[in-house]
């Protein structure tokens, strides 16, 4: 699964894929275009309940949200067959004039890893947007401070 951020209309890579194709990419030897094509792109480093070297490498970073952040996760089926450029196309696309994100957003996603990969591979797609929270105690007291004092 990839994931990434989707915030005032960029598309950040939050994760990265554990692939001999994503390795090269990290070291600056190809670019994520070439990594598509290349013959490791699904030959994996790192798995979950792997041994050794495969064992993955489990790493938690703090990470700072703010209301109207998006957040895509995607299968292997939508990542290798789709550049990120493509994503936030579609993404800023299904944005409407308030900043909520369309619930078609995953679907044309979808479609697009769908019809790219020629219907032979899974495209599981999630979108998340995050939503500011205000408590019903911040609204009492709202209410109390604009009452007035008698």
């Amino acid at each position: 699964v990839r994931i990434y951020r989707f915030s005032d209309g960029v598309l950040e890579q939050l994760t990265d894929d554990h692939t001999e194709a994503w390795a090269l990419v990290k070291e600056g030897k190809i670019t994520p275009e070439k990594a598509l094509i290349y013959p490791g792109n699904r030959v994996l480093t790192q798995l979950l309940g792997g041994k050794g070297k495969l064992a993955p490498d489990i790493q938690v970073h703090p990470l700072k949200v703010e209301a109207g952040d998006c957040f895509l996760l995607c299968s292997n089926g939508v990542s290798h067959h789709l550049l990120g450029r493509n994503l936030e196309a579609c993404l800023n696309r299904h944005l409407n004039e308030q900043g909520c994100m369309s619930k078609d957003a995953a679907a044309c996603i979808s479609q697009m890893a769908f019809d790219s990969s020629e219907g032979n591979d899974h495209a599981s797609v999630v979108v998340l947007q995050a939503f500011p929270q205000v408590s019903r105690w911040t609204e009492m007291i709202q209410e109390l401070e604009s009452e007035p004092v008698g």
